[in-house]
């Protein structure tokens, strides 16, 4: 399930059935979603929706066609897959917007570019493209600057690369790993989250400053991977893991505190995909079967849409 804020409390959430919109304040559900979408004109079932920094909705219905859509005026079909890539089961999985352009990420590793200007895929990119998609497939990205990404992707190609928009070229900075978050420091350097380890890049990539492995402040290594960064308003740094609960690292160069989620009655519950700051003492944790409110003080976590039926939570966007 991904969850957008469309900031004005209200929460966007889609999980592998349904898509909700949800009254944060009231932690209520809406009930006017069939109105919302009637513009769009899209009578199939969606598959996945993607919220853009425009806040343009991006519909992934169930057979693959992936439509653009400005809540005024019918969607824009963008991309439809051939029978063939039907077939072999690949489809959308990430829709990166960059400048004026948007990135299409297929299960495969291929790339498409849709160009805001001329409302149109203007070309595709195989660079790191597989025949067959990835059951697995995942896109972490970041803006380096405005004409560089950096990418990481969940991918038979485990390696990090930076991305020129505007001249489309790749550049490894890193091979044969894989990275599940990344975040920019306030000093502008890069942190990189993976298994086991929390990695600090300078500003330019060319040089690792620390690699930091996950042991608990007992002095017990932690065996897990850290899915999710987060520097809070106070510039201090939690890291959410697959199994562990929320860790955090402050002060610099101490032992991590370990805060497991207590709540949690299985192992999806407590395998932590995502974490958001809510407001200056808490957090949105999202995990594999539902969503918590840590709050960062009394170190609790408590069941957040309470009403809600558990779902896969894989990204919560707070807007500005």
């Amino acid at each position: 399930c991904t969850v957008y804020d469309n900031g004005n409390g209200l929460l966007w959430a889609k999980d592998y059935h349904r898509l909700y919109l949800i009254d944060g304040r009231t932690q209520r559900f809406c009930n006017n979603i069939k109105q919302l979408f009637e513009a769009s004109e899209v009578k199939e079932s969606l598959n996945d929706f993607i919220l853009d920094q425009d806040k343009k909705a991006w519909l992934i219905t169930e057979s693959g066609k992936l439509y653009r859509y400005d809540w005024k005026s019918p969607a824009m079909l963008v991309y439809q897959p051939s029978k063939e890539e039907l077939k072999k089961g690949i489809r959308v999985k990430e829709v990166i917007q960059s400048g004026p352009f948007h990135f299409i990420f297929l299960n495969t590793g291929k790339m498409l570019c849709w160009e805001e200007k001329n409302l149109s895929i203007i070309h595709e990119d195989n660079t790191i493209a597989t025949s067959e998609p990835s059951e697995h497939f995942r896109t972490t990205w970041i803006q380096k600057d405005h004409q560089t990404l950096i990418i990481s992707n969940i991918h038979p190609h485990h390696e990090l690369y930076t991305y020129n928009i505007y001249t489309r070229q790749w550049n490894t900075v890193l091979s044969d790993v894989s990275f599940y978050d990344i975040k920019k420091t306030n000093d502008g350097d890069f942190l990189l989250g993976g298994r086991n380890s929390l990695i600090r890049l300078s500003n330019d990539l060319r040089i690792i400053k620390e690699t930091n492995h996950l042991e608990a402040i007992e002095k017990k290594d932690i065996n897990d991977v850290i899915i999710s960064i987060l520097i809070d308003k106070q510039n201090g740094l939690w890291l959410g893991t697959g199994s562990n609960g929320i860790l955090k690292n402050i002060p610099k160069n101490t032992f991590l505190s370990y805060y497991p989620n207590t709540l949690g009655i299985n192992y999806e519950s407590r395998y932590i995909r995502t974490i958001c700051q809510y407001d200056d003492e808490n957090l949105l944790v999202g995990t594999l079967c539902g969503l918590y409110m840590f709050n960062t003080k009394n170190k609790t976590y408590q069941t957040a849409l309470p009403d809600f039926e558990p779902v896969y939570y894989t990204n919560i966007k707070k807007s500005d």
